[in-house]
Formats: C-alpha cells, structure tokens, sequence
C-alpha cells in the first residue's frame, strides 16, 4: 500500500517528487527543493494520503557532494496508519523555503 502511494505522488506531481526508495520497508521520496511545498501540501492535502503530522525535520550534511546538504521530513498520516520521508538536497548558498506559515 505504501509503494502505491509513492507511485499515486510521483502521478500527481510529476517534476516536484522525482523518485523513491524502499529500503527495509521505509519509504523515502526525493522532492525537487524548489518544489517542496507544492509537495508537501499536497501529500497533506490529498485524500489518498493525508499525510497531516511533521513528526519530525532534520538535516544531514555530505561534504563531498555538490549539494551537501539533505533536509529531511518524516510525515505521518493518521488516518492511512503510514509514515513516508521526504528529502530535498540543497548547497550553502542556496535556501530552503519554509514550509510553515
């Protein structure tokens, strides 16, 4: 059921969610930075997912990669009993748009 969601998310937004991944069944989808929102109120918004609660935001730092920089969303949707990650990767110079009001 989780891989079907990853797959109705990448449908639905084609160009802002790029791919996934299923390692140990948790599933992490990779999200273009400038596209964020876009991504995240839809998997907010959208019946299929409601994914309604950040749990948590946390980043990661590769310094051999161009993009060092990883900022991570771990969702959760109460109402399908799912959590997904979400990634977007980003430089030293280049923000990160915020995803709250």
């Amino acid at each position: 059921a989780i891989l079907d969601l990853a797959e109705h998310i990448l449908d639905a937004l084609p160009g802002a969610a790029t791919r996934y991944e299923c390692v140990k069944g948790e599933v992490t989808l990779f999200a273009q930075r400038e596209r964020i929102i876009d991504v995240l109120q839809f998997m907010r918004d959208d019946p299929e997912c409601q994914f309604k609660m950040l749990v948590d935001l946390c980043g990661a730092d590769y310094p051999d990669r161009a993009e060092r920089f990883e900022v991570v969303y771990n969702l959760l949707s109460l109402s399908q009993n799912m959590r997904m990650r979400v990634k977007i990767s980003t430089d030293e110079r280049t923000p990160v748009a915020s995803v709250v009001g």
